[in-house]
Parts: structure tokens; C-alpha cells; sequence
């Protein structure tokens, strides 16, 4: 019976181990296409793979629409006609490279850059 206890409460932390999302960190370009410049960016991306999203913080989530052989992983925001936020992207689960387009209240901007497994320092 003991022994029982024991296997339920690790299956029970294991799969809350598996409910945290990845952290990865990216840097790379953000061109803002309406008014055709470029600057060096860096941005935090929030992998959950049991709730199958991606979250660029500091904008809402956007859910996994597929994943390809290559490791490559494609997600897109589900409301049409999203007003500001992630709209589409591509991560590749390998390589870390990233392309990620955002919609803002006044322009259109592409991120593309490589992103890298992140842990919290504190």
C-alpha cells in the first residue's frame, strides 16, 4: 500500500512537471514593414506543449497548427481579424530559429532570430 502512495504521488508530480511551459530566449531582427526599418531585438517565448500554445510575452497566446518533420513548429492566432498581437509563425524545435510576425495598431513587424533554452535566474 505504501509503495502504491509513493508511485501515485510521483506520476502526480511528473505530469504537473509536464504542465510547466519551456521558456526559450531569442534575439534577432524585428523589421517594422510600414515604416521599412529594422532594429536588433530580444523577446521571451513561453513553449506549452500540453496545452499545445505559444505565448510571446506580452501578448496573448497562439495555438500549435502544426508540426513538421524537420522539428519545425507552426503556430497561428485563431481569431481572424486579430486586432494586435502574434498573428503567425514558425519555430524550429532543433535549430531554435524563429520567425514570428506581429500585428500592431499602426504597422506590420517580422521577427526573425534564434532562440535558445531559458531558466529563470531567480
Amino acid at each position: 500500500m505504501k509503495r502504491l502512495v509513493i508511485i501515485l504521488t510521483a506520476l502526480a508530480f511528473s505530469q504537473v512537471a509536464q504542465a510547466q511551459p519551456i521558456f526559450l530566449a531569442c534575439n534577432g531582427d524585428m523589421v517594422d514593414h510600414a515604416h521599412g526599418t529594422s532594429e536588433k531585438r530580444a523577446i521571451i517565448i513561453a513553449v506549452n506543449l500540453e496545452a499545445r500554445t505559444i505565448t510571446v510575452l506580452g501578448y496573448d497566446p497562439v495555438v500549435i497548427v502544426s508540426e513538421a518533420n524537420d522539428g519545425t513548429v507552426g503556430f497561428a492566432a485563431t481569431e481572424r481579424g486579430v486586432v494586435t498581437g502574434v498573428t503567425a509563425g514558425k519555430l524550429n524545435r532543433i535549430t531554435g530559429l524563429a520567425s514570428i510576425d506581429f500585428k500592431t495598431n499602426d504597422s506590420v513587424q517580422s521577427f526573425d532570430g534564434s532562440c535558445k533554452r531559458a531558466e529563470k535566474l531567480f
